[in-house]
């Protein structure tokens, strides 16, 4: 019936290898990002009938998705297994794009909810922890997002280098059980920081198109990044005065052109190659 199951869950989420709701909703979940995936490459090189192919079978696995996991009448994703409310369990459909438009308020809400309930901590193992910060920052939770993503107490970033990390381990935990010291897979906050502190995505291959679009989370003063592409450098970076006013500079490389939000504005700006300063003066 269009799903995935026993393949490819969750893994070494807080007091856990094998997380206890099993794999099958984040395997199904991968594979409609697949077929959502093939139905778009499809599209880029002119396959139109294998794009109209895939995009109906994306609808299906939808369908057969949300009608097992998704408890809509309390707005949360879960498992045949009774195991509680699972962070990754909603985090990975929300930023999969899963999740019906009149279920994902709530969805969200429960989310957050969990998140503050463990005193603002993730609960996520390699596929939940990838899918959080952004499933809450596109959903009006930045600063849910940063909160976690600034922890310094178990389970949490921080807390591995209060431990003495110098890389990203395999568990959030630090004690002799610790399976591997060198993983990348819950490494995935750098992505965060790039595509939603600094707001830098690739709108084009090659990033011949740029989108740049910040988030700012209260408390956060600046942030200041570039990324290395084929045409040359992209930067933003951003400051955040003590009256609210906000700076933003933006650097495009030849060849290219962006389309900017500045925080605040309404709609963005379209740019060329160069460098870009936005000043925008305090709300009222």
């Amino acid at each position: 019936n269009h799903l995935v199951t026993g393949f490819s869950g969750d893994w070494v989420s807080p007091g856990y290898v094998p997380p206890p709701e099993g794999p099958d909703l984040v395997a199904g979940a991968n594979y409609y990002r697949d077929v959502r995936l093939l139905s778009e490459m499809a599209g880029i090189i002119g396959r139109t009938a294998d794009e109209l192919t895939y995009s109906n079978l994306a609808v299906a696995v939808k369908s057969s998705f949300n009608s097992v996991y998704l408890d809509s009448a309390n707005g949360v994703y879960r498992t045949s297994k009774n195991v509680g409310y699972r962070q990754t369990s909603s985090a990975v459909p929300l930023n999969f794009g899963l999740v019906p438009a009149g279920q994902v308020a709530a969805v969200v809400s429960n989310l957050a909810a969990d998140v503050r309930l463990r005193d603002n901590h993730l609960n996520t193992g390699c596929f939940g922890t990838a899918a959080l910060l952004p499933a809450l920052t596109e959903n009006g939770q930045v600063d849910l997002a940063y909160a976690i993503a600034t922890q310094t107490t178990y389970p949490s970033w921080g807390c591995w280098i209060a431990h003495g990390a110098t890389t990203t381990w395999e568990q959030w935990i630090f004690d002799a059980s610790l399976r591997s010291r060198d993983h990348a897979f819950l490494g995935t906050v750098d992505d965060w920081f790039f595509k939603y502190l600094a707001g830098i995505q690739p709108a084009a291959p090659g990033y011949r198109k740029i989108t740049i679009k910040p988030w700012l989370p209260k408390g956060l003063r600046d942030v200041s990044t570039s990324i290395q592409t084929p045409l040359g450098l992209v930067s933003s970076s951003w400051t955040v005065e003590t009256n609210g006013a906000v700076t933003l500079t933006v650097v495009v490389p030849p060849n290219a052109t962006a389309e900017v939000w500045v925080p605040g504005d309404a709609a963005p700006s379209h740019i060329g190659s160069g460098s870009h300063v936005f000043k925008r003066p305090v709300k009222n």
